[in-house]
């Protein structure tokens, strides 16, 4: 049976009254209340979608063309016993058979962990075990349990962690058509003192921006065998985030990285993991530092990698650096409201840190101009009053190397906005960037967009906290999306020339949403950097027509699940809810 969640102690005391002075008593409540119900709906989708014992059953006697053998890796280190036998016999319970579980038993002389581990290993051949003649750390143990692996392909399995049955059944499963590299799967926290499931990790398919902001792949990684070896397996100099380092080491290998979207393994909490107690390990996050900025220095990315502070550790921001500073062509249109359009401009050019920039503005003949040194402004002759039309006029004056379309009533918040921007766009894989925005009262507007949400498209994280941690952090880190909002978007000009700017046939609305698909068609990526902070106090101007000539166009996109939002959440309700 599935329990609820519910815990009442000192810290979480201690953390409803901070977060009470911090934010006040109403949205404290109401912090509480969306944590509580996440968690009650999380127990009843849970109850819903776990694999039955009647489909147990049928993967058990499903013969595939493809049955590679699985080699389960796990480093053992005087683990309690109930933890031990949990994990083990979630393996054994596996309704795919041809698997492995290779463990290094590097537990002190006479622990009962060694004990158990022999005990399974008499009973199951397929239970292999080595004795550690001393505690070589946690990759060094890792790394023997690799030398026991006889599989095709390799998972690193933690010593305290349980799978779901049918976990090596799906990943098999997903590997009939294509012989996928690396494959990783959702998960959730198992709370060792309740016996509970909490706090799913429901990911998107894989996001090089996200993975370069946290760990979202942590597990259950599984990846080729050749590939693992050939990169030479755990280095121990990332012990607390060895996983993190190797996994960017074999995505660097890897050809095709699979996602399953489906809660396959349960990560344990109890005092001592960092799943619980962030701060029991810093090292942790410091060795998590070090393995994203390796991976940058072997593959030739100038960048510089930050830890993001208390209570964020886990996650990181990269600052890319720049051997120039190209000229950033900024086109606002002109809607006639003078002061909130030189209150944009003067964000940009007197608070913002980036100076290579030059302002264009669009105005129809009666529209009053800025009239500011420095700003370019060009007259819209025709009747139509296009956004799209408009926009692509005024880039058609543009010198810049980037573009950068900004709404007349964005005003920058943070100097280095246009910077980050810039340097994201820089990198060739780039297509897109769009920034955080937000209200006059400090809640977001803008955070990235979901293709397909309520059959159209919807902001993530729209209506919280500017420093709200969103889901699972990610409105406070970088990520991708399939698409951004045009009141703050950049794009290289030469790649918005090969697409033929906006289409004109979205005249208000979706232009944008367009404009990011066809930049997806070509496989380039695009970015929400969140650290460009703009306000914007205008809403965005809705489009019927607009709305519904793209929902014609995008019809199979739309049909299909978006790649960066997990089909287990919700597409009715809000975004990154069950």
């Amino acid at each position: 049976m599935v329990k609820l969640f519910w815990q009442i102690n000192t810290e979480n005391i201690n953390k409803f009254r901070k977060y009470v002075s911090e934010e006040g008593l109403k949205t404290t409540v109401t912090r509480v209340y969306r944590y509580l119900d996440d968690n009650r709906r999380y127990q009843k989708w849970l109850a819903a979608n776990l694999v039955s014992e009647e489909e147990l059953q049928k993967q058990k006697e499903t013969v595939f063309e493809y049955a590679p053998l699985i080699s389960l890796i796990v480093p053992v280190f005087n683990t309690p016993a109930d933890y031990l036998k949990a994990m083990i016999d979630s393996v054994i319970n596996q309704s795919y058979s041809n698997w492995e579980l290779c463990i290094a038993d590097g537990s002190t002389k006479g622990h009962e962990a060694s004990e158990i581990v022999k005990e399974y290993s008499e009973k199951d051949h397929r239970v292999r075990f080595c004795t550690l003649e001393q505690n070589y750390g946690i990759s060094g143990n890792t790394n023997k349990a690799l030398e026991m692996v006889q599989g095709e392909y390799t998972s690193l399995f933690d010593h305290d962690d349980v799978l779901e049955p049918d976990c090596l059944f799906e990943i098999v499963k997903s590997l009939q058509e294509t012989r996928h590299d690396v494959i990783y799967t959702d998960e959730d926290k198992l709370y060792s003192e309740k016996g509970i499931y909490q706090t799913p990790n429901f990911k998107p398919d894989y996001s090089p921006d996200l993975l370069n902001s946290q760990n979202y792949i942590t597990h259950f990684f599984t990846v080729k065998t050749d590939i693992i070896n050939a990169i030479g397996g755990f280095r121990s100099a990332f012990d607390g985030s060895q996983d993190y380092d190797l996994i960017f080491r074999c995505i660097e290998k890897a050809q095709s990285v699979h996602h399953i979207a489906k809660i396959l393994y349960h990560w344990r909490m109890h005092a001592a993991s960092t799943a619980l107690n962030p701060e029991s390990k810093m090292y942790c996050y410091e060795a998590g530092q070090k393995a994203i900025q390796e991976h940058y220095d072997r593959t030739g990315i100038d960048a510089d990698v930050y830890m993001m502070p208390a209570p964020y550790y886990g996650n990181y921001h990269t600052v890319y650096r720049m051997k120039e500073t190209p000229l950033v062509s900024v086109i606002i249109r002109n809607t006639g409201d003078v002061e909130t359009l030189k209150r944009c401009i003067h964000s940009i050019r007197d608070f913002g840190s980036y100076k290579n920039i030059e302002v264009i503005t669009v105005s129809q003949p009666e529209t009053d101009a800025v009239n500011e040194e420095g700003v370019k402004d060009v007259i819209w002759l025709e009747d139509s009053q296009k956004h799209s039309a408009m926009l692509n006029y005024g880039a058609s004056f543009a010198n810049g190397k980037y573009l950068l379309f900004v709404s007349e009533s964005a005003e920058m918040i943070k100097a280095d906005s246009i910077r980050e921007m810039a340097a994201l766009s820089s990198r060739e894989e780039t297509g897109a960037v769009g920034a955080k925005l937000l209200d006059g009262d400090q809640r977001v507007r803008h955070a990235g967009i979901i293709i397909g949400f309520d059959g159209y498209a919807e902001n993530v994280f729209a209506g919280e906290r500017r420093n709200s941690e969103g889901y699972v952090m990610r409105n406070l880190v970088s990520g991708n999306y399939s698409a951004v909002s045009g009141d703050c978007l950049m794009t290289k000009t030469s790649l918005f020339k090969e697409l033929g700017g906006f289409d004109e046939a979205f005249e208000k609305e979706a232009y944008d949403l367009d404009y990011c698909l066809r930049i997806r068609e070509k496989e380039l990526l695009v970015t929400y950097c969140a650290f460009s902070e703009w306000y914007v106090t205008q809403d965005a101007e809705t489009e019927t027509a607009d709305r519904e000539r793209f929902c014609e166009k995008w019809k199979e996109t739309i049909a299909k699940n978006d790649p960066y939002y997990n089909p287990c959440l919700a597409l009715k309700r809000k975004p990154f809810r069950i």
